[in-house]
């Protein structure tokens, strides 16, 4: 982990936005309505001991953790802590589902991230609409989600992630653990453990790059990368067709701070 991301968020920094999962949290402060101060990754033990260290003024959470770890991060968090739930219509985005509670906080922050990114930069190079946005975020899931330029919400789907593709795999058959360093390339494996880490890799890729041609049909390209997997998926991908934008979920909690005065 380089030195920028150990960087620990200060109570006098500004107001903490937490970006919250199953098993680690992400974490930054606010640097003023511009941007995002360092960020850093740990797990829920980590995030205690740094409350205890220097409890914030402030708190914005996204959380998509199971109940029970969202109650135990409810106890550590100040009770005045902002939880972000997903609206109807919300930072520019309108939901597409009957029923917008459905839709996971942390799909509605990074689209909402991406659509102010490509409305401020033109919707990026080749890109039909200005504002038009498409996310894949990386993770335990894979999720997809558009929206056109005005902000409606065009739909998205979920997909497991490549190291749940290997655990599911694992769990169900006799097969070995898969290999553990990541190929250079995507090739034809030449033994058990690659070849299973290799085509949860490969199944990744074409997942994301059948969004990417959903997408380009809708007038929406290239589409944000979000998310702890999106890094290692990168290198795999048509740097023309896809960008990184690793923390798009607090970018977008940024938005809704900002948008609440806080």
């Amino acid at each position: 982990m380089n030195e920028q991301a150990q960087a620990h968020p200060r109570a006098d920094a500004g107001c903490w936005l937490i970006d919250a999962g199953n098993t680690r949290v992400k974490l930054c402060t606010q640097t003023g309505a511009a941007g995002l101060g360092p960020v850093r990754e740990l797990d829920y033990d980590g995030l205690e001991s740094l409350l205890a260290e220097a409890p914030p003024a402030r708190v914005h959470v996204a959380c998509v953790a199971r109940p029970e770890r969202r109650a135990a991060l409810a106890a550590l968090l100040p009770a005045h802590s902002h939880w972000a739930q997903t609206p109807a219509l919300g930072l520019g985005i309108r939901c597409a589902y009957a029923d917008h509670r459905k839709w996971g906080v942390d799909r509605w922050l990074a689209l909402a991230a991406a659509h102010r990114r490509a409305a401020a930069d033109g919707g990026g190079a080749g890109a039909a609409q200005t504002g038009a946005a498409g996310v894949l975020d990386i993770g335990t899931a894979t999720t997809f989600d558009a929206c056109a330029a005005d902000g409606r919400h065009l739909g998205g789907w979920i997909a497991p992630g490549p190291r749940a593709l290997i655990e599911a795999l694992g769990g169900h058959t006799a097969l070995p653990a898969a290999a553990a360093e990541l190929p250079a390339r995507l090739h034809l494996a030449c033994d058990t453990e690659e070849a299973i880490l290799l085509g949860a890799l490969q199944s990744a890729v074409g997942g994301l790059e059948r969004a990417a041609t959903a997408a380009a049909a809708e007038g929406i390209g290239p589409l944000w990368l979000t998310g702890g997997g999106a890094p290692l998926l990168a290198p795999y991908l048509d740097a023309t067709r896809f960008r990184l934008a690793e923390h798009l979920v607090l970018e977008g909690l940024r938005l809704l701070a900002a948008a609440e005065g806080s």
